[in-house]
C-alpha cells in the first residue's frame, strides 16, 4: 500500500491507527490505488465504488475502465457496440 501510494510505511500506518489523516491529495491516491471511492475509504458509505459503480452496467464498466487506461481503440469498440445496440 505505501508504495503504490507513494507513501512512507510509517505515514500509512498512522493513517491505520488513527494518529493522522491522510490529505484529500493523498486519500484520492489511496482509493485509486485501492479501486474505491474516497467515501468508501471515509466511511460514508459501504459500496466500495460508491452508488455510480454499483448501478452502471457492465459494458458501460468497461467503457469507462478502458478510458481510464487510455485505450481509446477498445473504447471506440464499446460505443461502436453499444450504438449497434441501441439501433436494434
Amino acid at each position: 500500500m505505501a508504495r503504490q501510494c507513494r507513501l512512507g510505511e510509517a505515514q500509512v500506518n498512522k493513517y491505520e491507527k488513527g494518529h493522522t489523516d491522510p490529505s484529500a491529495t493523498y486519500l484520492a491516491t489511496m482509493a485509486e490505488a485501492l479501486g474505491v471511492s474516497t467515501d468508501y475509504l471515509l466511511g460514508l458509505t459501504d459500496k466500495p465504488r460508491g452508488e455510480l459503480g454499483d448501478t452502471l452496467r457492465p459494458e458501460y464498466r468497461k467503457l469507462l475502465d478502458a478510458l481510464d487506461e487510455g485505450d481509446s481503440p477498445t473504447a471506440l469498440t464499446i460505443v461502436s457496440d453499444i450504438l449497434r445496440q441501441q439501433r436494434k
